[in-house]
């Protein structure tokens, strides 16, 4: 695996926290929206996934939303630092982190909190429904 950059250290233990959007506490789409905006400068819309409602809808903007013309499906492999990948439970989308490293991705749960995480390792491989890039 190659090693992780520097600014990777900056979001790891950030907590976790329902619709979270900034460094006090973010969700899984709050964490991934924090290190766009601050590491590469970019600006990814909400979709309106502010809403405690629709828990999985992070995740399902990236195989199904309607404006996904913006996001392009990136084939393993081909990942680079800063793509998304989407994690799914019984073929469901249900969580997205952010690549890493070549294997490894940032993400945030509630038990952990924000960590760097192997995606081909056991818990995660069977769930990996996809890499996508923000191409808006």
């Amino acid at each position: 695996m190659a090693p992780l950059p520097a600014w990777v250290s900056d979001y790891v233990g950030i907590p976790w926290a329902l619709l979270g959007r900034d460094r006090s506490g973010c969700d899984c789409w709050g964490l991934f929206r924090l290190v766009q905006r601050e590491v590469f400068g970019l600006e990814l819309p909400s979709y309106g996934y502010d809403d405690p409602l629709d828990l999985t809808a992070a995740a399902r903007l990236l195989s199904t939303h309607p404006d996904r013309t913006q996001w392009a499906a990136i084939e393993a492999g081909q990942t680079r630092v800063g793509d998304g990948l989407l994690l799914t439970t019984a073929g469901r989308p249900v969580h997205v982190g952010l690549v890493a490293s070549s294997g490894l991705m940032l993400h945030t749960e509630q038990a952990t909190g924000a960590v760097v995480d192997t995606y081909a390792g056991i818990r995660w491989r069977n769930r990996l429904g996809g890499f996508w890039r923000w191409t808006g």
